[in-house]
């Protein structure tokens, strides 16, 4: 058994014929593809960290805290949509100077309460 990079698959064979990069005959076997986002040899589907249970792993859910399993992430932050206080402007840090709920970046006036 093999790890086939390039479809992300394991590929179990029986060997090969002369050419060592052919397997015999069509005895390649394509498990379904599996992903490990936070590359720690676990795969996700067997991986317990997923707080929100959207099956999405807290290590590679950009809501970890909020339910979204389309990852949505409209202004592209790293901050998904169902936790960033400002949906059109990207704000990483999530700045709220004024504790109103809007982040600081989609504020006209970061230090007036919207």
């Amino acid at each position: 058994m093999v790890f086939d990079q390039a479809r992300r698959r394991l590929v179990m064979f029986s060997g090969y014929d002369a050419d060592p990069t052919t397997p015999l005959g069509d005895t390649w076997e394509y498990l379904p593809p599996s992903s490990d986002c936070n590359q720690n040899g676990i795969l996700d589907e067997r991986e317990t960290n997923d707080v929100d249970s959207d099956g999405v792993i807290d290590d590679c859910d950009t809501c970890p805290l909020s339910g979204n399993p389309e990852e949505a992430d409209y202004d592209a932050d790293t901050v998904g949509d169902a936790s960033d206080n400002c949906l059109l402007a990207a704000n990483p840090d999530l700045a709220d100077s004024v504790a109103d709920g809007v982040g600081d970046a989609c504020g006209n006036c970061p230090a007036i309460p919207k």
